[in-house]
């Protein structure tokens, strides 16, 4: 019924719990897991005189905890017998990253 499913996960509880959902959907119909996340950390705001500058953490930072979400959703779904046939960390916005990874795998569930 599905052969390819793509799952965004941010680190929330939300997306764990579609996470497993999807690999239980991959296990009963032998469909490949697509991962797929896209960092969003959150900005500094510092004020200068009347103005204020935005301080963007730096890329390292970013790449950072970008592993550490997807190394964490990994283990996750291997621990319930899962494997994904592919992870994608993007520095592309959220729902950019996704659409490019429903095209690129050709998914039929999101």
């Amino acid at each position: 019924m599905f052969e390819k499913i793509v799952v965004a996960i941010d680190g929330s509880e939300a997306s764990e719990h579609a996470l497993l959902a999807a690999c239980d959907l991959s296990k009963k119909y032998e469909s490949q897991l697509h991962l797929v996340h896209s960092p969003q950390l959150e900005t500094v705001g510092i004020a200068v005189g009347a103005g204020a500058v935005e301080v963007s953490p730096p890329p390292e930072k970013i790449e950072a905890a970008g592993e550490s979400v997807m190394n964490d959703a990994i283990a996750r779904i291997e621990q319930q017998g899962c494997k994904p046939e592919k992870s994608v960390i993007s520095k592309e916005e959220p729902a950019t990253a996704i659409l490019n990874e429903i095209k690129a795998s050709d998914a039929d569930l999101v």
